[in-house]
């Protein structure tokens, strides 16, 4: 009996140290100081550019969707040149994000997701300025993503403001894999010696046994 609670505590720490785990994640971008004005290059581990921050609750436009695309208080992230793209070393799973059209209703946003330049994913949507709405994309192995709006005409309330073909993203969805760092020398002498405890543990009671 000792001998199978041993081998089997051996084999769950085996199994465990020796695996990949994906670990999801939420960012809501909150966090950055008000007169943070772009995504930190290296933020959560992954690369990101063509991505600025804005506050949210301290745009004067009300209808726009720089100020309705916020979903958790205060910040929000958007496009200010077209295409913004997120990478990283290691394949993470883009799981999805509220995205919100900042001028124009009938915006197309498009999202690619690529591994090493190959493109594997390729979806699109239509999105306006009256709510932030989750899309769900779940690309899963990817080290590139490529968010793109184009399209879409202005929100008439909107027309003395400002117009361009800019989304807003809040509450970006993802999961990235994590290797665990194995056990050292000593930790896997300890866990033999268990074992072997256990194997002469066994082996004496055997002889205990006979012995009566």
């Amino acid at each position: 009996m000792f001998i199978k609670a041993s081998t089997n505590i051996v084999l769950a720490l085996t199994l465990t140290l020796g695996s990949t785990f994906a670990y999801p994640a939420v960012l809501t971008f909150d966090e950055f100081p008000v007169w943070q004005s772009v995504v930190p290059h290296h933020y959560a581990g992954l690369i990101w550019k063509n991505s600025s921050v804005l506050d949210a609750s301290s745009v004067t436009t009300t209808d726009s969707g720089y100020a309705v695309g916020m979903v958790s208080a205060n910040n929000i992230v958007y496009n200010p040149l077209g295409s913004l793209s997120i990478s990283a070393k290691q394949n993470f799973t883009f799981t999805g994000a509220y995205f919100t059209a900042a001028w124009n209703d009938g915006l197309t946003l498009v999202a690619e997701g690529f591994n090493n330049g190959v493109e594997l994913f390729n979806q699109s949507f239509t999105i306006d300025t009256k709510s932030p709405t989750f899309l769900n994309f779940n690309f899963v192995g990817i080290d590139n993503l490529v968010l793109r709006s184009f399209g879409g005409s202005e929100n008439p309330k909107l027309v003395s403001y400002g117009d361009g073909t800019q989304f807003v993203m809040d509450n970006f969805t993802f999961s990235q894999q994590v290797s665990n760092v194995p056990l050292p020398a000593a930790a896997w002498l300890f866990l033999s010696g268990v074992v072997c405890l256990g194997l002469g543990r066994q082996h004496s009671c055997r002889q205990f046994r006979l012995s009566k």
